[in-house]
């Protein structure tokens, strides 16, 4: 399955729009604080922009993409994607799923790292 990757146009877009709208506060309801921001735009009005965006056309030799889910090469590891929940800066979340996914050989570094520190 394909997930639509949020594009830094809306983070940047939320962050200024922040900047403009409130002061910062945090969340002191829960066990760790969570830092948030009020936007000046509703995210749901946000968020279809921000999907729309194209990243920048960059030129150069690049490896090709290889993607894999992180969970699975290893099942163990365990995430905490806050862009999937409530728990993140804006409030909301962002993401339809909390998945990881890395270029092949950086999530194979990661899982080799942890066998070999027994994490």
């Amino acid at each position: 399955m394909f997930l639509p990757r949020l594009p830094c146009a809306l983070l940047l877009a939320c962050g200024l729009a922040a900047c403009a709208a409130t002061t910062p506060t945090r969340d002191t309801t829960s066990d760790a604080q969570v830092f948030h921001i009020q936007p000046v735009r509703p995210v749901a009005e946000l968020l279809p922009l921000a999907l729309a965006a194209k990243p920048p056309v960059e030129r150069g030799d690049f490896r090709k993409p290889d993607l894999v889910e992180l969970v699975a090469l290893d099942p163990t590891i365990k995430l905490d994607i806050r862009y999937a929940t409530t728990r993140n800066f804006l409030g909301t979340p962002l993401y339809s799923q909390a998945r990881a996914f890395m270029q092949r050989p950086a999530a194979e570094a990661v899982v080799m790292t942890r066998i070999d520190h027994g994490t």
